[in-house]
């Protein structure tokens, strides 16, 4: 019985810090600090599409995205820029609150699905 008891115990502190190590890991993903263009709102996204300035904001994103292929290179396969570009248009038109890091984000995992 003290073996049961013993054993019960453990997987708990097991499972609780597996739980632990898990909300760490995903609050320093979100607190990941951001160097250039990616911590601007999707709005500017939005506002500078095109030429000039917004060039600026697409090489930062296919930049983003093309270090997290590194990872996984299922991510840009079989996909150009033009596709990942309005991808971005329509998911900023619809989140323009959001940082464009987190668009990049979000395409990446739309496109793991």
């Amino acid at each position: 019985m003290k073996q049961v008891r013993v054993a019960a115990i453990s997987a708990g502190a097991i499972l609780i810090a597996s739980l632990m190590i898990s909300c760490a890991c995903t609050q320093a993903l979100a607190q990941t600090p951001m160097i250039g263009l990616g911590g601007q709102r999707c709005g500017a996204w939005a506002a500078n599409n095109g030429g000039g300035v917004g060039l600026l904001y697409q090489q930062w994103i296919y930049g983003f995205l093309s270090g997290l292929s590194s990872a996984d290179a299922r991510l840009l396969k079989d996909i150009d820029a033009n596709a990942v570009k309005t991808w971005l248009d329509n998911y900023c038109a619809n989140n323009s609150a959001e940082l464009l890091v987190d668009a990049a984000r979000a395409f990446a995992s739309d496109r793991r699905r």
